[in-house]
């Protein structure tokens, strides 16, 4: 999608329940993308698969798949599937289109702000035990508040100099 200067400068930032849309869209593409990736796995013999080195390494590529699954949607066109569908598009505070500077720190800055998330579950779980019919509602609410106040929090648009717009519907012609 094609933006004028002037009309990307006009646009609406996305608001907490679109971006959420779109990143639930996105993940479930990206998961598909890492199933491809997990295909050869299973050749790797348990033994190896145990060596921390191999775990690591494992780690490494799936974090640098799921970089440049976002990175290049970001860098070519400014959306990703997820931000398509949903009408929305990222672009530098300036208007520019994200280069892979602006695309690598958003996404890690990102990455970053799911932290508190995982540190709360496991104190969560350090806590209770284990988990039972009793306090599922306590484990669902860890997962649920903090991702939209992080998400609405916007740090990676803020380290990454980025911003997240609406795309108006096209005109109509009758």
């Amino acid at each position: 999608m094609t933006l004028t200067t002037k009309t990307k400068m006009d646009l609406q930032t996305a608001g907490l329940a679109r971006r959420l849309a779109a990143i639930t869209y996105d993940m479930l593409l990206l998961t598909g993308v890492l199933f491809v990736l997990a295909v050869p796995m299973p050749l790797i013999d348990e033994a190896t698969r145990a060596i921390w080195w191999v775990q690591l390494s494992i780690q490494f590529t799936v974090l640098g798949f799921s970089f440049f699954f976002f990175g290049w949607f970001w860098t070519q066109n400014g959306q990703t599937l997820g931000m398509r569908a949903w009408r929305m598009t990222i672009q530098c505070n300036d208007g520019k289109p994200v280069m892979w500077r602006e695309a690598f720190i958003r996404y890690f800055v990102a990455l970053l702000s799911w932290l508190p998330v995982g540190l709360i579950a496991c104190w969560v779980l350090i806590e209770i035990g284990h988990i039972d019919n009793n306090n599922y509602a306590l484990l669902l609410l860890v997962f649920i508040v903090p991702v939209p106040v992080a998400i609405a929090l916007r740090w990676h648009d803020r380290l990454s100099q980025t911003r997240m717009i609406v795309v108006p519907k096209p005109a109509r012609h009758n």
